[in-house]
């Protein structure tokens, strides 16, 4: 990974020496820039890692003053997630009491003595920090895309391991495999006739078909072997869950109860602790094949709320996208547990956190990613819930929906309310597995190209992939792009 490091010092020149010496470490590759003019610190905040601030700069009697401007506060305006760490000569208690708020806020993350910088254990220290805050604050992913490179995205759903699955094999793992290699085999190709590698693959959901743990087994088995033949790293793997992947077993455990003074298994617990465990499968499997743990706060959720059920990842925010994954599963009503929910407090910190990154990064295109669709009127949706949601996000910037649940291939545009006059645009994944029921589509899978200029979306190709009794072909391929007015538009 190359780390974007900004350095605001004025004595930058008399200290560079002790600077190199941080950033020449040869197990990463950094690329520094340092700048005391107020456009260009604009500038690279948005595409900076971490900014180094030395706290007395050309405002002598102000600290972290430039140009009459707080610095912490004007970087916290052009990049909200950026983290700041400050670089000082000394650390009076008079110079802590004045920082103790941005260090509440976790606006600055921590600080080191320049001083100090010529010992080699203090710059290793120094290093550590700021390499740590970096991955566990940002968590900015490196490509190697050009600002015009397309972003490709490669979109599956409702895979359901454990479930009646189409292929050939004596056994389940056998139909697996052959359903994998079959995905790779009719994947697209370069021109030199090698595979494309998607910068993405993002699956919408039903990743087992009862929520047992044996079938994530069969999951994990199946999908890294698929992302390693795509070299698709674990940072750049993105799931949310389906209402196949509340886990059943648990769910019928907590209908039961244990009576210990009648010494016998009784009926209709209603205990609300056990809820917490309805997606524990699920999380154990999305954190070994992500590598983390996408979700804000754990899947602990109480009788009332879902607070939490969602993540906002800031990963691919320098190529343009905002990454917001949602659980429209709802784990608390037990006795209808394919009902999807999304709870309001979640509809509010969304919304808040993105209205932030619309101020930032205006151009960024939201990708949200769910299970079930977001429109009442479409079968088994999020109802008033997602329509709260629409009509929280439509002006914070244009957005794509990426779902399953439907086992359908389909790409189109919705306005995001009935008074809007903006448009979403919405892509849904078929299933790619199983076997077709009446309604479905057939098998299969999306290819997405976000299509960049300046590192800027400006349009989007969404090319499906159906299985035609041998192999997975392209038969349809649509182009939308952005419009000021309309939002996105069918070309």
């Amino acid at each position: 990974m190359k780390y974007r490091i900004l350095i605001i010092d004025d004595e930058y020149n008399k200290r560079k020496k002790r600077y190199e010496r941080i950033f020449s470490d040869q197990r990463h590759v950094f690329n520094v820039t340092a700048t005391l003019k107020m456009n260009d610190i604009m500038y690279e905040a948005k595409r900076a890692h971490i900014a180094l601030v030395d706290i007395m700069l050309k405002d002598d009697d102000t600290p972290l003053t430039l140009a009459g401007q707080n610095i912490v506060e004007f970087l916290n305006k052009q990049n909200p997630d950026l983290p700041i760490y400050l670089i000082s000569g000394k650390w009076s208690k008079i110079e802590i009491e004045t920082f103790f708020n941005y260090f509440l806020t976790k606006k600055i993350v921590g600080g080191a003595n320049y001083t100090l910088l010529n010992n080699p254990v203090e710059r290793g220290k120094v290093l550590f920090e700021i390499i740590s805050q970096i991955n566990n604050r940002q968590n900015h992913e490196t490509l190697d895309l050009g600002k015009n490179d397309d972003l490709i995205i490669f979109h599956l759903s409702d895979f359901q391991f454990g479930g009646d699955w189409e292929g050939i094999g004596s056994n389940q793992r056998e139909k697996y495999k052959n359903v994998i290699l079959n995905i790779l085999k009719s994947f697209p190709q370069n021109d030199d006739g090698s595979k494309i590698k998607p910068n993405l693959i993002i699956i919408t959901g039903d990743i087992a078909q009862f929520g047992h743990p044996k079938e994530y087994g069969y999951a994990i088995e199946s999908l890294e072997y698929l992302c390693e033949e795509l070299s698709i790293a674990k940072s750049q793997r993105y799931i949310v869950p389906g209402n196949h992947d509340i886990s059943y077993p648990l769910l019928c455990t907590h209908k039961i109860k244990y009576d210990t003074n009648k010494k016998r298994v009784t009926t209709n617990a209603d205990d609300k602790f056990y809820t917490s465990f309805l997606l524990e499968p699920y999380k154990q499997f999305s954190q070994k094949f992500t590598g983390r743990n996408l979700w804000n706060v754990s899947f602990s959720l109480d009788e009332i709320k879902q607070k939490g059920a969602y993540y906002i990842s800031n990963s691919f925010q320098n190529y343009g996208i905002n990454i917001i994954g949602l659980s429209t599963v709802s784990n608390t009503a037990l006795n209808s547990p394919d009902t999807p929910t999304l709870d309001t407090s979640c509809i509010n910190d969304i919304s808040e956190h993105l209205n932030i990154k619309f101020k930032s990064k205006p151009n960024n295109v939201n990708l949200f990613i769910m299970h079930h669709s977001p429109w009442k009127d479409l079968d088994n949706s999020l109802g008033k819930d997602g329509y709260l949601l629409l009509s929280e996000i439509q002006n914070s910037g244009n957005s794509i929906f990426l779902y399953g649940h439907r086992h359908k291939c389909i790409s189109n545009l919705r306005p995001y309310t009935d008074n809007s006059k903006k448009n979403a645009l919405y892509i849904v994944s078929p299933t790619p597995s199983l076997k077709k029921r009446e309604p479905d589509s057939l098998r299969g899978f999306n290819i997405i190209k976000l299509k960049r200029n300046d590192d800027i979306v400006k349009k989007c190709e969404v090319e499906e992939y159906i299985y035609n009794g041998e192999e997975y072909e392209s038969l349809k391929k649509k182009e939308y792009f952005i419009s000021k007015e309309h939002g996105w538009v069918l070309k």
